[in-house]
């Protein structure tokens, strides 16, 4: 009677705390919010974006908390983070009216991901800071630091992966939009 008693009480408190333990590894996903325009920019090349992140070598860019605030599971690191970042600038720059140029030319833009991080905890967060250099006739024109950030209030919570794949996209349009 007693182990009963005890089972049922550990099982409740099992399911209330709403603790599971896992890991989400994300899939980069990424929808423009340039319109696209018909006028033509000029012709840009851009680099591939250099993975300069401190702590890219642990394979995880942030936690997975339960309904106390215990970490529960990591977010792993998704794969291809600078060819997601490089092509979504791309997309967007030809969006604005740029031609994507296949070798170097006059107009050279380069890049850099400083951080990438993502949590959740009744919310989805996710940072992204990216360094941007443009370089026009071999001088730098703009050499600036961008930061995208989301925090999206979901309660029920019912699918971390969406939530955090979500939070991923809206700060490196974020930052992008700057």
């Amino acid at each position: 009677m007693k182990i009963r008693f005890f089972a049922v009480v550990a099982i409740s408190v099992f399911f209330l705390t709403g603790c599971a333990v896992f890991n989400a590894k994300p899939n980069l996903r990424y929808s423009t919010i340039i319109p696209r325009s018909n006028s033509m920019g000029g012709s840009i090349y851009v680099n591939d974006f250099k993975d300069s992140r401190a702590d890219k070598d642990k394979g995880i860019v942030g936690e997975i908390s339960n309904g106390y605030g215990i970490k529960c599971g990591e977010i792993e690191e998704p794969s291809n983070i600078t060819a997601w970042v490089t092509n979504a600038l791309k997309s967007e720059l030809k969006n604005a009216g740029y031609e994507i140029a296949d070798s170097k030319k006059d107009i050279v833009l380069n890049g850099e991901i400083l951080r990438l991080s993502a949590s959740n905890f009744y919310s989805y967060q996710a940072t992204i800071y990216l360094k941007v250099s443009v370089v026009k006739n071999g001088a730098v024109v703009i050499d600036k630091t961008y930061k995208g950030e989301l925090n999206k209030l979901d309660i029920l919570q019912f699918s971390y992966k969406k939530g955090i794949e979500e939070a991923l996209m809206a700060s490196l349009q974020q930052a992008i939009k700057q």
